[in-house]
């Protein structure tokens, strides 16, 4: 956000609509169905990546830089969800992806949103505003961006308010490793 300041770069922010589910499984998963559609004996395959599933995130990341990657965008060293090309800068983090570019670099960057466009579901295209629960609040003026997590704050504080924080954040007995095998009833 510094960099985004200092050079006064525009910050557009999107998200990929059903992110994991543009990526297809490399293995086989299969699932029961839901409840209130169960049936007797049916179990389901998954032939792509679903929210909850322990790999989705990953594969969603690889098949994600791999269609920035196809774009033509190249990563910035030491930062995996850093991309550039021609000016533009995109940095994501799971499906919340935010495009910095400089005024003159609108049309290089409407060029390559149209391109990710091409080919996932995106919704928003707004100003920056919120990034993974933290607000936005911008002062072009001054140069200046400023990070609030006043909200969470006041929700924390709420949380205290009606004695559901919990005195020590940690038990005071050790966790050792469960040899036994896990029930249906103590996984639910």
């Amino acid at each position: 956000m510094a960099i985004a300041a200092r050079f006064d770069l525009e910050l557009i922010q999107y998200d990929v609509v059903n992110a994991f589910v543009n990526t297809e499984l490399p293995f086989e998963i299969y699932i029961r169905m839901p409840p209130g559609y169960r049936k007797g004996g049916i179990v389901l395959r998954l032939y792509k990546a679903l929210y909850g599933l322990r790999q989705a995130p990953l594969l969603w990341q690889n098949h994600f830089t791999t269609t920035l990657k196809s774009l033509g965008f190249k990563p910035i060293p030491h930062e995996p969800c850093c991309y550039t090309k021609d000016g533009v800068l995109l940095f994501f983090y799971v499906d919340d992806v935010v495009i910095a570019f400089k005024k003159n670099k609108k049309e290089q960057a409407k060029y390559l949103i149209q391109a990710i466009k091409d080919q996932y579901t995106l919704t928003g295209g707004e100003d920056i505003q919120w990034f993974l629960g933290i607000e936005i609040l911008r002062d072009r003026k001054q140069g200046l961006i400023k990070l609030s997590q006043a909200l969470y704050i006041d929700k924390i504080s709420k949380l205290a308010k009606e004695g559901h924080i919990p005195t020590t954040p940690m038990r005071n007995i050790e966790l050792l490793p469960y040899s036994g095998r896990a029930s249906a009833a103590s996984i639910t």
